[in-house]
């Protein structure tokens, strides 16, 4: 069939024409994900893991957070240094404080962990629970979140 790339892939698992799993079985017909070096032909790689959710692959957390509009500056500064402290982790590879251009009260922290397990060490943290429970006072409406998988660039983009 050729070299096949991540986007073709998906595109045909979609509409039936093959299934993902098992991904291994892809790799050994000769389906080709990564880009190569300086070009926009396939290259092969040992295997399609970042198509089957979470299985051992990086978990992204949005969290949506509306803080009352007197605590906004307190927030953001109490925030940047628990992003500061939880960079530090390691097994968080990246953790981004965002403010929203419309609405200076709403934020979005985006954090990265190399692993389902991270998430839960990041929770164990002495700076996380100082920050979950200093903002607990300041929020507006309860924190909320989202959690997706990475699928591009691949986990050793990071």
């Amino acid at each position: 069939m050729g070299a096949v790339c991540s986007f073709s892939l998906l595109f045909l698992a979609i509409f039936g024409v093959i299934s993902l799993l098992p991904a291994v079985d892809l790799v050994r017909a000769g389906f080709r994900t990564r880009p190569a070096e300086g070009g926009c032909g396939c290259r092969p790689v040992g295997e399609l893991h970042f198509l089957v959710w979470n299985n051992g692959r990086m978990q992204v957390v949005h969290v949506h957070v509306y803080v009352k509009a007197e605590f906004v500056a307190a927030f953001a500064a109490g925030s940047a240094e628990n992003a500061r402290c939880s960079i530090e982790e390691a097994g968080i590879a990246r953790f981004d404080l965002l403010q929203q251009a419309d609405d200076p009260a709403r934020f979005i922290l985006v954090e990265i962990y190399r692993t389902l397990d991270a998430a839960a060490a990041h929770k164990a943290t002495p700076h996380y629970a100082l920050w979950r429970d200093t903002v607990a006072e300041i929020i507006a409406e309860p924190r909320s979140s989202t959690k997706h998988t990475n699928l591009f660039p691949d986990d050793h983009g990071w």
